[in-house]
């Protein structure tokens, strides 16, 4: 099958665009020395798991692992508390009244959150 060079050129150009759509940019600092950051967009349980976090405010430890269980449930893929300390940059650890391990979004966790619901728009 033989085709021209300009169409070889199109097909490349609409590629890249549907890359470009599968990544979220959020910028961490305003300004022209500070790049931008890009993360997968298809990230379901990321996703879940920060909306419900966002939801309640701060989650207590039990909370959020019964919050596991049922993502098990429904996707039959179980995050464990690994999971917490390889997303840590979007989870911040705080201590409840009670004096019990919570957890809350951070500033990257909320940014990434609300990124990624602009472009769910």
């Amino acid at each position: 099958m033989k085709t021209n060079f300009g169409a070889f050129v199109d097909s490349i150009n609409e590629s890249t665009e549907e890359i470009l759509e599968k990544n979220l940019v959020y910028k961490r600092k305003y300004g022209k020395r500070v790049d931008d950051r890009t993360i997968g967009s298809n990230a379901p349980i990321r996703t879940k798991v920060l909306g419900f976090i966002s939801e309640k405010g701060t989650v207590s430890k039990e909370a959020l692992t019964e919050f596991f269980d049922t993502l098990a449930e429904e996707n039959g893929k179980k995050p464990s508390h690994g999971w917490l300390r390889r997303n840590s940059q979007y989870i911040t650890k705080v201590m409840d009244e009670d004096g019990n391990q919570a957890y809350e979004l951070s500033k990257r966790g909320k940014k990434i959150l609300a990124t990624h619901v602009k472009a769910n728009l």
